[in-house]
């Protein structure tokens, strides 16, 4: 409840400093930039710099407390929270996504990795990687800027839905893997 608690109040600071998260965000964010690394990080820093001496002693560490809410690039979190808010914010408006922060192009979002992703990224060849950190994040979304540079996260839930719904087996299924679409190109 604690961090959560100091996550709301992050959140009140920046609206209340920048009128939207999506304005408190933007300080960090330059257009010319590849990707949204460098405007994580800051969103995340200047997030925690935030008062929140009310919830904690110290700052929390790498991982615990709000630092799990809100971890950084910097210290190699895939941040697939962030990554995912991220898109729905900044990608055009359809079933799942808003697009309600603009000035952000969808070309330079992360991809949102979880393990759904990762394992099918994996058997699909975006990615030799084997830990879901931010290396696996930026080698996921570079295989597949090249398929769509000017929106490369648009692969998002096709990956992920088959992984949820075990239609991708971890291990080699010859009835599973016969009806698979991505059979063609699966290194499993």
């Amino acid at each position: 409840g604690r961090d959560v608690a100091a996550l709301l109040a992050a959140a009140r600071e920046m609206r209340r400093s920048h009128e939207s998260i999506g304005g408190f965000f933007r300080v960090g964010h330059r257009a010319g930039a590849p990707t949204l690394r460098e405007a994580l990080v800051s969103f995340v820093d200047r997030a925690l710099d935030r008062n929140l001496s009310a919830f904690y002693r110290r700052r929390p560490a790498a991982g615990q407390g709000i630092r799990f809410l809100l971890p950084s690039p910097r210290e190699g979190s895939g941040c697939k929270r962030l990554n995912l808010y991220l898109r729905w914010m900044v990608r055009k408006n359809d079933a799942v996504d808003l697009r309600i922060w603009n000035g952000i192009s969808p070309g330079q979002l992360l991809m949102p990795v979880d393990t759904h992703v990762a394992r099918i990224a994996s058997y699909i060849g975006l990615t030799d990687r084997k830990s879901t950190g931010w290396g696996m994040t930026e080698e996921i979304t570079a295989s597949l800027r090249e398929l769509d540079p000017r929106d490369p996260v648009r692969y998002d839930f096709a990956l992920c839905r088959l992984g949820i719904l075990d239609a991708c087996p971890r291990r080699r299924d010859p009835v599973k893997c016969a009806a698979c679409p991505l059979q063609p190109v699966c290194r499993l």
